[in-house]
């Protein structure tokens, strides 16, 4: 248990992080402040009560101390895969945001240094079906290269009629990054209905 001068301590030196970073114009400050959870926010008054309790609740949310969160590990595992994934297929924030179902600002904070990882059951189903096309691509085009420009390649199978398999998963949908996952699952099990 620490006591109260210590906490202040902690305090103080945090504030004195935080306001010098902002200074400095620090964009993980800025994201850091768009994202926190009203009332969570660092010095409200009932900061030190609500993080108790989502600690006790083991919610997803920043610890003050370490600036960073407390999430499911398996979260973190799937976000960083996803982010090689989506350097490999070369994505843009924007796009990343798409597939992910999210804003974009808050991409930056999943793959930046806060590695947010409280993740909605929906971008975990998203995640999901971006890592079943990415498996699936790997198995039918075992040649790297080939396997990361299909998403970017025409495509003339009817579902995509002659767009790109990325422009269709682009459309925002969950069921898209879906049908998607589940033409390509279809053709790795030789099913080409």
């Amino acid at each position: 248990m620490t006591s109260n001068r210590e906490r202040r301590a902690k305090v103080q030196r945090m504030q004195r992080r935080v306001n010098y970073r902002r200074r400095e114009g620090s964009l993980e400050d800025a994201l850091w402040d768009r994202i926190a959870p009203v009332g969570r926010e660092f010095g409200s008054p009932d900061f030190e009560r609500l993080m108790e309790e989502d600690r006790r609740n083991r919610v997803g949310v920043f610890d003050p101390a370490m600036r960073q969160p407390i999430a499911d590990q398996a979260d973190r595992d799937v976000l960083v895969e996803f982010f090689k994934i989506a350097r490999r297929w070369e994505l843009t924030r924007e796009e990343q945001a798409v597939l992910l179902g999210i804003d974009g600002a808050y991409v930056e904070c999943l793959e930046g240094p806060l590695n947010l990882a409280a993740l909605s059951d929906e971008t975990r189903a998203r995640l999901r079906d971006v890592m079943k096309i990415s498996d699936a691509l790997q198995v039918l085009l075992p040649i790297p290269e080939r396997a990361d420009a299909w998403v970017r390649q025409p495509n003339a199978a009817p579902m995509f009629g002659g767009a790109t398999a990325l422009s269709y998963m682009l459309r925002g949908r969950l069921s898209d990054l879906h049908d998607v996952a589940c033409y390509l699952v279809a053709h790795c099990s030789g099913d080409f209905s």
